[in-house]
């Protein structure tokens, strides 16, 4: 548990959302007794989430009156969001309190370029940034944002039960994320279709997500691939993790990550990767070692990772064993001794 949890306000989306932000707000939730959380973002209408930042404001003025709040640890990723919080950061910073911006945003490089007065504004005005990939690091200090950069990287839960079921006949691919240009699906299913007729009575490939169904869907139809491709929706829980038991290859080929959480929860489970060396994903994965590595949008180095599998199925044991291992460096315990030193850096002050 992470010590003097009590001068900590927590600032960020609601645990129960959709997307890795929120996810890490569920971890900070059990490392904490008391967790002090203001919810910022939830999947509600706008007006909802008009009503949620005001609330977010008065909640602020509480803690910052009538608790003894050391430490704001605020959450954020980019273009609205970051607006949203910089003014709770601004609120907070005038009750003189330590305020430590993290930031998730995969875009948050583009952001920086479009709005480079705006974002240096408020990130030197907080006390530190922390941010999820040495990658991010980098970026951070290369714009000269802040003088305090750390990183922190995401954690996950060891499952309690591994890959328990196999199917010989086909191939089973796993794709879990957001359906968008960004996360690398439609540069599967252009080589699923440019390849049909090597792959399609080989391989399985089952999606759990959401996105833009619309463009999707049309590409399946257009494709002639529902017989190869199985869609779940968005997957959380149980069926998340049926769906990792079930398959044998975690294929992410994404143009851009922070860090990519949903590649790492799949090795966990000790399924070998076909992905890409971009964002924080070097920082965990290995080409050779822990699956594939493909330059984005490659279409036919990713078909070549395929066919690797197909070909060679004791890799995806062997690969799968050095990918559990590895998964094991991101447990909850590391990660929050990292927190626990960051906040002591600010107790202590």
């Amino acid at each position: 548990m992470i010590q003097q949890s009590s001068k900590i306000l927590t600032i960020g989306p609601d645990p129960k959302s959709k997307g890795g932000m929120a996810s890490v707000i569920l971890y900070l939730s059990k490392m904490m007794r008391p967790f002090n959380l203001i919810i910022t973002y939830k999947d509600v209408s706008k007006i909802e989430k008009l009503y949620l930042f005001f609330i977010a404001i008065f909640k602020i003025f509480f803690y910052c009156l009538f608790k003894k709040i050391c430490i704001v640890h605020i959450h954020t990723s980019n273009y609205n969001d970051f607006y949203r919080n910089s003014i709770l950061m601004i609120i907070c910073k005038l009750f003189g309190k330590k305020v430590l911006l993290h930031i998730h945003g995969g875009l948050f490089d583009e952001f920086y370029n479009k709005h480079p007065y705006c974002v240096k504004t408020v990130c030197r005005r907080v006390d530190a940034l922390i941010t999820v990939s040495t990658s991010f690091v980098s970026m951070l200090r290369q714009y000269n944002l802040n003088r305090n950069v750390y990183c922190l990287p995401n954690c996950i839960y060891q499952p309690n039960i591994y890959k328990k079921t196999y199917y010989p006949d086909k191939l089973r691919l796993l794709f879990v994320g957001r359906i968008n240009e960004v996360k690398g699906i439609y540069d599967v299913l252009n080589c699923l279709y440019i390849y049909k007729q090597i792959l399609q009575d080989r391989i399985e490939l089952h999606i759990g997500g959401v996105g833009d169904n619309d463009r999707f869907q049309k590409m399946i139809s257009d494709y002639g691939l529902s017989s190869i491709v199985v869609q779940h929706g968005w997957v959380d829980g149980k069926k998340k993790k049926d769906l990792f038991c079930s398959s044998d290859v975690f294929i992410h080929p994404s143009h851009f990550e922070s860090f990519g959480i949903s590649i790492l929860e799949a090795m966990s489970y000790g399924l070998p990767v076909i992905t890409t060396l971009i964002g924080g994903i070097p920082d965990f994965f290995e080409d050779g070692k822990n699956g594939v590595a493909v330059s984005p949008g490659n279409i036919d180095e990713i078909y070549e990772a395929i066919l690797l599998f197909i070909k060679d199925r004791s890799c995806i044991s062997r690969m799968g064993e050095y990918c559990k291992e590895t998964s094991l460096k991101f447990s909850p315990m590391e990660i929050e001794n990292q927190l626990q030193k960051i906040y002591d850096e600010y107790l202590s002050i």
